[in-house]
């Protein structure tokens, strides 16, 4: 659109969304990541040792982590998060990175 406006042609997103859909014309993403999941798996599923108890009934009786995975311009991260099930509160975290992207 900036291109246009800077050629002196007077258009919005809500035209170039009208003209669209008139030519039939829809916008493809590119996918941003890959599953990488193993469901179909053989290997045994370990046994649960909460056996479906999340409420706990004091402080620092089970915790739980996440880990994500922080796709920037420059570095690949990794956020580990530790929370506190009783108090939903982070108990602790680390941040470690790639220098070099892994694409």
């Amino acid at each position: 659109m900036k291109l246009l406006r800077k050629e002196g042609f007077e258009i919005g997103r809500y035209l170039v969304r009208k003209l669209m859909k008139e030519l039939g014309l829809v916008v493809k993403c590119n996918k941003r990541f890959t599953l990488t999941t193993d469901s179909k798996r053989q290997l045994p599923v370990e046994e649960n040792p909460l056996n479906r108890k999340s409420s706990p009934s004091a402080k620092n009786q089970v915790w739980t982590i996440d880990i994500m995975y922080i796709w920037t311009l420059r570095d690949s991260l990794y956020l580990t998060v530790m929370i506190d099930f009783y108090s939903r509160r982070i108990v602790g975290w680390h941040l470690d990175g790639q220098k070099e992207p892994p694409w």
